[in-house]
């Protein structure tokens, strides 16, 4: 998924662009804040999107032992709970960046 949010930042300028977005926030002078906010959120969600798919993969350290078994499921289970967290958020984020994504494009068309 890092690669997918990564590459998807790029993908939403071009689309933007093509669709005209830049002329319409250019053209209208008393752009309303509503516009531009709404223009530059699924950017900003994808970079949290981003930052939160690379601390599911990132290592984490813990103490145990591994000598006692508990131990090691403990450890193990407190990983699991905490990338499964991090990686419904994540989500959460992306899906919230390709919605806005269609909403601003939908905009765009209209305005144009």
């Amino acid at each position: 998924m890092t690669t997918i949010t990564a590459g998807f930042f790029p993908v939403y300028f071009a689309l933007m662009k093509f669709l005209g977005l830049e002329t319409l926030l250019g053209a209208n002078v008393s752009a309303s804040a509503y516009l531009i906010v709404l223009a530059l959120s699924p950017p900003i969600l994808l970079i949290a999107a981003l930052v939160c798919f690379v601390i599911v993969i990132m290592p984490i350290g813990g103490k145990m032992s591994l000598d006692d078994l508990n131990s090691i499921q403990k450890a193990r289970t407190k990983l699991i709970r905490r990338r499964h967290r991090w990686t419904i958020l994540a989500t959460g984020t992306f899906s919230a960046a390709l919605l806005l994504t269609a909403i601003v494009a939908i905009i765009a068309l209209r305005g144009s």
